[in-house]
């Protein structure tokens, strides 16, 4: 059952019990009077998680140095809409809690060189500088040594 003032809207059950009031508004449309206690976790958490902008995370990012700056400003350029980025920085962020910063500047500035300014490289230079794994960089030009592999005579 509904009950209606003039200032606030009374839900009641088929027993008269009152289950819930609000202040009632008058308001143009669009007329969404949303109490977080009435939410679902799930929503919750997304209103949470979509509270951020690109500043939040520029902001974030620059507790690490210039580097990681570049990179999520990069990240954030790189898609159509900002939003879409948003976890891809927090997932890159979060990571670099638990290294020393100048490790997490450092793979940050690995991306940027290589043009490669996603999560997932992010990711692996991150693990490799960690790790203290090599880099892999080899001389540019040259192939590694192979009984199939075939020189560019074999194609003219």
């Amino acid at each position: 059952m509904l009950k209606a003032t003039m200032s606030e809207i009374r839900i009641c059950d088929e027993n008269n019990r009152l289950l819930c009031k609000h202040v009632r508004s008058y308001k143009d449309f669009p007329r969404y009077i949303t109490d977080d206690s009435h939410m679902p976790p799930e929503h919750l958490y997304y209103k949470e998680l979509n509270a951020h902008d690109g500043a939040y995370y520029r902001r974030w990012a620059s507790v690490y140095g210039e580097s990681m700056v570049t990179l999520i400003d990069r990240i954030l350029r790189s898609v159509k809409h900002e939003e879409q980025a948003y976890n891809s920085c927090k997932g890159i962020l979060h990571m670099c809690n638990d290294v020393p910063r100048h490790i997490a500047a450092e793979a940050a500035q690995i991306c940027i060189d290589a043009s490669a300014c996603k999560y997932t490289y992010f990711k692996k230079a991150l693990s490799r500088l960690v790790n203290h794994e090599p880099t892999g960089n080899r001389a540019a030009g040259h192939l590694p040594e192979h009984e199939n592999i075939r020189g560019r005579d074999c194609y003219q």
